[in-house]
């Protein structure tokens, strides 16, 4: 098993590490690239989808720059072999997927059925952002909110960086699935202690609750394959997803 870490505003090239040899976890400065992707999600949180409320852009303004100036984002990124038993059939499914314990999960064992490695990820915006929601809670409720809108999308939009710059260090023929992440659909919530282990969480200040929330609260995990079937490969997440009738998904 190897594990790699990315660090600093600018792409530099992969630092591997040797196996159980991890690295400190990778934290950079919060980039203002993802600006607009990270409103526009924002605004969907916030139930703006498709709806012209030009008296809620200067509120997510102040509130995306709230969100950036206390925002720490940093990352753990593992690449692991992985084994999915029964995907095709109707019981029995279980993943393997590195030194985790074995993972009951049919959602899990269909993203990894061809795939003989994957990834695991925990990205996290640090406790600044928990914070300053916190104290605008008491002092502006309107803009905690949008604060708590803009930080649940911009870790998102900075995973989706992170994974699409490790794409690009795929030999050609292979891509990435979906990535998917414990407690959607039937993937077990207990599974996040373990992964955080996996992925050294503490060392990046993650924590869990008893009821297995990550804090953080703007702390994401996830887990995809590498496919050599291009019709498995990753598309938008919202594009993949079962649920149409979700409030938060976004139009093609």
């Amino acid at each position: 098993m190897s594990e790699e870490k990315r660090s600093a505003p600018k792409e530099r090239p992969a630092q591997r590490s040797a196996p159980n040899d991890p690295k400190p976890p990778t934290q950079r400065s919060a980039p203002n690239g993802p600006k607009a992707p990270t409103l526009k999600t924002a605004r969907r949180y916030l139930g703006l989808k498709g709806v012209a409320v030009t008296e809620m852009e200067a509120l997510l303004e102040r509130a995306y720059a709230t969100m950036l100036e206390a925002a720490a984002p940093k990352h753990s990124l593992v690449r692991c072999p992985v084994r999915a038993e029964g995907a095709a059939e109707p019981e029995g499914h279980i993943l393997h997927f590195g030194d985790l314990p074995p993972v009951e999960s049919a959602d899990l064992c269909r993203l990894f059925e061809d795939c003989r490695e994957g990834y695991a990820l925990v990205g996290t915006l640090g406790m600044g952002v928990d914070m300053a929601i916190r104290r605008l809670t008491v002092t502006d409720p309107a803009l905690a909110a949008a604060v708590a809108a803009c930080g649940s999308a911009y870790i998102d939009v900075y995973i989706d960086e992170v994974v699409q710059a490790e794409a690009r260090t795929l030999p050609p023929g292979l891509h990435f699935t979906p990535r998917f992440s414990p407690g959607y659909g039937d993937a077990p919530l207990t599974m996040q202690g373990p992964l955080l282990g996996l992925l050294g969480g503490g060392r990046l200040g993650v924590r869990l609750t008893e009821a297995s929330m990550m804090l953080p609260e703007k702390t994401v995990t996830a887990l995809w394959g590498i496919t050599a079937i291009p019709a498995r490969a990753c598309r938008s997440h919202c594009d993949t997803c079962t649920k149409i009738d979700c409030a938060f998904r976004e139009e093609a």
